[in-house]
């Protein structure tokens, strides 16, 4: 797709620890007016496993919103034009709006792509079919890794750096004069082919205000987008094509000491 080194997967690979924060799956459409209509029949179908439900509504996001970009959130104030879907624990969210689907699921819950993929099928992508949505402009999939050190490790901003990232793509940073004083650096490249769209951003993250340890964080932010036309029924297979190429760039991304770490 974009000519990263292949990765062999194996259906329901897991590491054994995970960078993983937020994985958002979405989908857009021509705008639909029968999402509300048919609020009685998404309950009945989804309340079971999505038991906290709310509108959506269609104004001023709370988060930045770019156009080119898979959203993480899409709450807002205004007329009500969806509706959001949580688990008991918050962990895993459906949002159905006019003009777009997605599923965000936090990485303490992630299992892999075959366990969402079963999800999705199984349960949300019968929701479109409710709302009489059989064809799709946009598949798109967004993870969002993070790494932080623990409180015995001893990593400063450039040695977390060496250690996480293949050599290439940080060699702007640790060209400074004096890599012991980098405080932050996040690197953000766009790659387009005629059907698909990757915003890659990585590097080390500026410290919240708030966190008084000054401790490193770094973030892996892979967000992988198809702006061809599909039928709903042939998005999962589209989805599992953009999940591989994810990994391919994943494991390019992350140096061989990062790799062993995470099945140690």
């Amino acid at each position: 797709m974009f000519g990263f080194p292949d990765s062999h997967r194996k259906d329901g690979f897991k590491h054994k620890k995970n960078l993983l924060r937020t994985a958002i799956f979405q989908l857009k459409y021509p705008k639909v007016e029968t999402i509300r209509e048919n609020h009685e029949k998404l309950e009945r179908q989804l309340l079971s496993k999505f038991p906290n439900k709310k509108d959506l509504m269609r104004g001023e996001a709370k988060i930045r919103f770019e156009p080119s970009k898979t959203p993480i959130l899409e709450s807002a104030s205004g007329a009500k034009n969806g509706f959001e879907f949580r688990t008991e624990d918050d962990k895993k969210i459906f949002r159905i709006a006019e003009e777009a689907f997605s599923y965000t699921v936090f990485g303490d819950v992630y299992m892999n792509f075959e366990e969402t993929s079963k999800e999705l099928e199984g349960l949300l992508l019968p929701a479109l079919e409710t709302c009489g949505i059989d064809a799709v402009s946009w598949v798109s999939a967004r993870k969002i890794n993070i790494m932080e050190p623990s409180v015995s490790d001893n990593f400063t901003s450039a040695s977390l750096l060496n250690f996480a990232f293949n050599e290439n793509i940080i060699s702007h940073i640790m060209a400074f004069p004096n890599t012991t004083i980098v405080k932050s650096g996040v690197s953000q490249v766009t790659l387009k082919t005629a059907d698909y769209r990757l915003n890659f951003s990585y590097g080390l993250l500026p410290k919240p205000p708030e966190v008084k340890m000054d401790k490193p964080q770094l973030i892996l932010d892979i967000d992988l987008i198809s702006e061809s036309q599909f039928q709903v029924k042939d998005v999962i297979p589209e989805w599992r094509k953009i999940n591989q190429e994810m990994y391919n760039i994943f494991n390019w991304s992350i140096s061989e000491q990062l790799k062993a770490s995470l099945d140690e």
